[in-house]
Protein backbone atom coordinates (compact mmCIF):
# COMPACT_ATOMS: atom_id res chain seq x y z
CA UNK A 1 0.00 0.00 0.00
CA UNK A 2 1.51 3.45 -0.49
CA UNK A 3 0.84 6.67 0.47
CA UNK A 4 -1.48 7.82 -1.77
CA UNK A 5 -3.44 5.16 -1.59
CA UNK A 6 -4.31 5.65 2.37
CA UNK A 7 -7.48 7.73 2.97
CA UNK A 8 -7.94 7.26 6.72
CA UNK A 9 -6.06 5.96 9.24
CA UNK A 10 -7.34 3.78 12.10
CA UNK A 11 -5.26 4.24 15.17
CA UNK A 12 -6.20 1.36 17.85
CA UNK A 13 -5.09 1.96 21.87
CA UNK A 14 -7.58 -1.25 22.98
CA UNK A 15 -7.97 -0.55 26.90
CA UNK A 16 -5.93 2.20 28.46
CA UNK A 17 -6.87 0.59 31.50
CA UNK A 18 -3.85 -1.99 30.98
CA UNK A 19 -1.53 0.69 30.30
CA UNK A 20 -0.18 0.74 33.92
CA UNK A 21 2.76 3.47 33.34
CA UNK A 22 -0.29 5.34 32.18
CA UNK A 23 -3.30 5.17 34.23
CA UNK A 24 -0.53 5.74 37.56
CA UNK A 25 -0.32 9.24 36.81
CA UNK A 26 -2.53 10.85 39.30
CA UNK A 27 -4.35 14.19 38.26
CA UNK A 28 -4.23 13.56 34.13
CA UNK A 29 -6.90 15.13 32.32
CA UNK A 30 -8.43 13.41 29.52
CA UNK A 31 -6.56 15.05 26.80
CA UNK A 32 -3.42 14.06 28.49
CA UNK A 33 -4.82 10.57 28.52
CA UNK A 34 -5.45 10.40 25.25
CA UNK A 35 -1.79 11.77 24.25
CA UNK A 36 -0.77 9.36 26.35
CA UNK A 37 -2.47 6.37 25.06
CA UNK A 38 -1.57 7.43 21.26
CA UNK A 39 2.60 7.39 22.05
CA UNK A 40 2.03 4.31 23.56
CA UNK A 41 0.05 3.11 20.72
CA UNK A 42 2.76 4.07 18.30
CA UNK A 43 5.62 2.93 20.59
CA UNK A 44 4.51 -0.61 20.64
CA UNK A 45 3.68 -0.92 16.93
CA UNK A 46 6.16 -3.09 15.32
CA UNK A 47 4.67 -2.14 11.89
CA UNK A 48 5.09 -5.95 11.11
CA UNK A 49 2.17 -5.58 9.19
CA UNK A 50 2.24 -2.85 7.53
CA UNK A 51 2.64 -5.32 4.09
CA UNK A 52 -0.50 -7.18 4.69
CA UNK A 53 -2.75 -3.73 4.76
CA UNK A 54 -5.68 -3.68 2.21
CA UNK A 55 -7.54 -0.99 1.04
CA UNK A 56 -7.48 2.81 1.57
CA UNK A 57 -7.25 2.56 5.16
CA UNK A 58 -4.33 2.19 7.20
CA UNK A 59 -4.28 0.33 10.87
CA UNK A 60 -2.39 1.15 13.60
CA UNK A 61 -2.60 -1.33 16.34
CA UNK A 62 -1.15 -1.49 19.93
CA UNK A 63 0.60 -4.52 19.93
CA UNK A 64 -1.15 -7.04 23.12
CA UNK A 65 -1.60 -10.06 23.63
CA UNK A 66 -5.55 -10.70 23.95
CA UNK A 67 -6.58 -13.58 27.26
CA UNK A 68 -9.08 -16.37 25.96
CA UNK A 69 -12.96 -16.23 26.59
CA UNK A 70 -13.64 -17.31 29.51
CA UNK A 71 -16.73 -19.54 29.55
CA UNK A 72 -19.96 -17.68 30.90
CA UNK A 73 -17.99 -14.34 30.99
CA UNK A 74 -19.95 -11.81 29.59
CA UNK A 75 -19.32 -7.85 29.12
CA UNK A 76 -21.31 -5.44 27.00
CA UNK A 77 -19.89 -2.97 25.21
CA UNK A 78 -20.43 0.64 24.87
CA UNK A 79 -18.96 2.85 22.52
CA UNK A 80 -18.91 6.42 21.80
CA UNK A 81 -18.18 8.41 18.51
CA UNK A 82 -17.18 11.88 18.30
CA UNK A 83 -17.99 12.46 14.65
CA UNK A 84 -16.68 15.81 12.71
CA UNK A 85 -19.25 16.39 10.34
CA UNK A 86 -22.67 14.81 9.59
CA UNK A 87 -21.10 12.16 6.96
CA UNK A 88 -22.52 9.17 7.51
CA UNK A 89 -19.85 6.88 6.38
CA UNK A 90 -17.98 8.12 9.65
CA UNK A 91 -20.51 5.91 11.69
CA UNK A 92 -20.39 3.08 9.48
CA UNK A 93 -16.47 2.85 9.77
CA UNK A 94 -16.30 2.70 13.34
CA UNK A 95 -18.66 0.54 13.84
CA UNK A 96 -17.33 -2.12 11.13
CA UNK A 97 -14.17 -1.23 12.86
CA UNK A 98 -15.03 -1.99 16.40
CA UNK A 99 -16.80 -4.98 15.58
CA UNK A 100 -14.16 -6.63 13.68
CA UNK A 101 -10.89 -5.43 16.09
CA UNK A 102 -12.55 -6.80 19.17
CA UNK A 103 -14.35 -9.53 16.89
CA UNK A 104 -17.89 -8.91 18.69
CA UNK A 105 -20.67 -9.97 17.51
CA UNK A 106 -22.41 -6.98 17.43
CA UNK A 107 -22.13 -3.74 19.76
CA UNK A 108 -24.43 -3.45 22.74
CA UNK A 109 -24.70 0.80 22.93
CA UNK A 110 -23.51 3.32 20.59
CA UNK A 111 -23.62 7.14 21.78
CA UNK A 112 -23.29 9.40 18.83
CA UNK A 113 -21.55 13.33 19.91
CA UNK A 114 -22.48 15.61 16.37
CA UNK A 115 -19.60 17.32 15.02
CA UNK A 116 -21.86 20.61 15.88
CA UNK A 117 -23.62 20.86 19.19
CA UNK A 118 -25.16 24.22 18.69
CA UNK A 119 -28.01 25.04 19.82
CA UNK A 120 -29.07 25.73 16.28
CA UNK A 121 -28.17 22.47 15.42
CA UNK A 122 -31.22 21.43 13.12
CA UNK A 123 -32.82 17.42 12.60
CA UNK A 124 -31.90 17.43 9.06
CA UNK A 125 -28.08 18.20 9.95
CA UNK A 126 -28.46 14.81 12.03
CA UNK A 127 -30.30 13.09 9.62
CA UNK A 128 -27.64 11.17 8.29
CA UNK A 129 -26.04 9.97 10.87
CA UNK A 130 -29.29 8.71 13.00
CA UNK A 131 -30.14 7.00 9.32
CA UNK A 132 -26.58 5.07 9.75
CA UNK A 133 -27.20 4.22 13.10
CA UNK A 134 -30.59 2.82 12.30
CA UNK A 135 -29.44 0.40 9.44
CA UNK A 136 -26.76 -0.95 12.04
CA UNK A 137 -29.69 -1.93 14.71
CA UNK A 138 -31.36 -3.52 11.59
CA UNK A 139 -28.74 -5.23 10.39
CA UNK A 140 -28.52 -6.23 14.00
CA UNK A 141 -24.32 -5.28 14.73
CA UNK A 142 -25.98 -2.38 17.31
CA UNK A 143 -28.29 -3.01 19.81
CA UNK A 144 -29.37 0.36 21.30
CA UNK A 145 -28.64 3.70 20.22
CA UNK A 146 -28.23 7.29 21.83
CA UNK A 147 -27.01 11.02 21.09
CA UNK A 148 -24.93 13.15 23.41
CA UNK A 149 -24.63 16.80 23.98
CA UNK A 150 -27.96 17.89 22.07
CA UNK A 151 -30.38 20.16 22.67
CA UNK A 152 -33.35 19.09 24.59
CA UNK A 153 -35.29 20.78 21.61
CA UNK A 154 -33.20 18.64 18.77
CA UNK A 155 -33.64 15.61 21.14
CA UNK A 156 -37.59 15.21 21.12
CA UNK A 157 -37.36 15.94 17.29
CA UNK A 158 -35.56 12.87 16.56
CA UNK A 159 -36.68 11.27 19.04
CA UNK A 160 -40.30 12.00 17.50
CA UNK A 161 -39.10 11.64 13.56
CA UNK A 162 -36.61 8.36 14.58
CA UNK A 163 -37.95 5.16 13.50
CA UNK A 164 -35.65 3.18 15.95
CA UNK A 165 -35.41 5.84 18.75
CA UNK A 166 -33.08 6.45 20.86
CA UNK A 167 -32.38 4.71 24.55
CA UNK A 168 -29.92 7.07 25.82
CA UNK A 169 -29.12 10.82 26.07
CA UNK A 170 -26.22 11.70 27.60
CA UNK A 171 -26.03 15.50 28.74
CA UNK A 172 -22.35 17.48 29.75
CA UNK A 173 -22.39 18.71 32.99
CA UNK A 174 -19.15 21.31 32.24
CA UNK A 175 -21.59 22.69 29.63
CA UNK A 176 -25.07 22.76 31.43
CA UNK A 177 -24.42 21.92 35.27
CA UNK A 178 -27.50 20.16 35.54
CA UNK A 179 -29.63 18.29 33.48
CA UNK A 180 -32.61 20.22 32.32
CA UNK A 181 -35.90 19.88 33.79
CA UNK A 182 -38.01 19.51 30.33
CA UNK A 183 -34.93 16.67 29.23
CA UNK A 184 -35.11 15.00 32.09
CA UNK A 185 -39.02 14.67 32.12
CA UNK A 186 -39.44 14.07 28.86
CA UNK A 187 -36.76 10.83 28.97
CA UNK A 188 -38.69 9.42 32.22
CA UNK A 189 -42.06 9.78 29.80
CA UNK A 190 -40.34 8.06 26.85
CA UNK A 191 -37.76 5.38 29.01
CA UNK A 192 -34.76 6.79 27.91
CA UNK A 193 -31.85 6.32 30.02
CA UNK A 194 -30.27 9.90 30.75
CA UNK A 195 -26.34 9.76 31.29
CA UNK A 196 -24.07 12.39 32.60
CA UNK A 197 -20.32 13.04 31.63
CA UNK A 198 -17.77 15.86 31.95
CA UNK A 199 -15.90 15.48 28.88
CA UNK A 200 -14.17 18.96 27.11
CA UNK A 201 -17.53 20.39 25.71
CA UNK A 202 -15.52 23.98 24.14
CA UNK A 203 -17.91 25.92 25.60
CA UNK A 204 -18.10 27.33 29.25
CA UNK A 205 -20.36 26.52 32.53
CA UNK A 206 -22.92 29.67 32.54
CA UNK A 207 -23.14 29.12 36.32
CA UNK A 208 -20.00 29.05 39.03
CA UNK A 209 -20.63 25.91 40.85
CA UNK A 210 -21.05 22.81 39.35
CA UNK A 211 -20.61 19.15 40.40
CA UNK A 212 -18.59 17.65 37.56
CA UNK A 213 -19.06 13.98 37.22
CA UNK A 214 -17.98 11.24 35.03
CA UNK A 215 -20.68 9.00 33.13
CA UNK A 216 -23.37 8.03 35.43
CA UNK A 217 -27.16 7.52 35.40
CA UNK A 218 -29.06 10.19 36.66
Amino acid sequence: MSAAQVRKVVLTTDNILEMEELIRKAGQTTTEELRGSIKRTLNSWNGLKADAQSGDVFTIQRSITKEPAQDGYWTKTTVKLFLSNNDSTQVEDAIKTVTSGLELPHIDTVIVTPADISDDVTLKYLEPVWLALENAVVRGTVVDIGLADVSTRLFRELYEWAKVKPSTVQVNLSSCCVVPQELSTFAQQHDVQVLTHSDPAGKPCMQQSCNLAGPHPY
